[in-house]
């Protein structure tokens, strides 16, 4: 996410309190969304269909790039290779399938 394909909205870093996330611990924060922000922009979405279709034809267009098959089996490879995991060739087996 990014301004060009979202809706970022302001927040502020609070401490999660005991009882707030089932998975509490101490030093844990949330971002706490500024409704104010998040509600002008729920407000131009709906009001302003340029603004609503330039959103939506660019995070279309970057989640195609980013997160096509390729990316995807890249950035696993990638992360396998920082935890020194040894990786299959997955890709023979699964043309074999095809």
């Amino acid at each position: 996410m990014n301004p060009g394909n979202s809706c970022l909205v302001d927040f502020a870093m609070v401490p999660v309190r005991p009882g707030e996330y089932i998975y509490y611990e101490d030093q844990w924060f949330w971002a706490d969304a500024d409704v104010d922000h998040a509600a002008h922009f729920m407000r131009k979405i709906v009001a302003d269909d340029e603004f609503r279709n330039a959103i939506a034809r660019r995070a279309k267009s970057d989640m195609a790039i980013r997160f096509n098959e390729a990316a995807t089996v890249a950035a696993i490879r990638k992360r396998f290779a920082e935890l020194d995991i040894e990786v299959p060739n997955a890709g023979a087996r699964m043309a074999a399938r095809a």
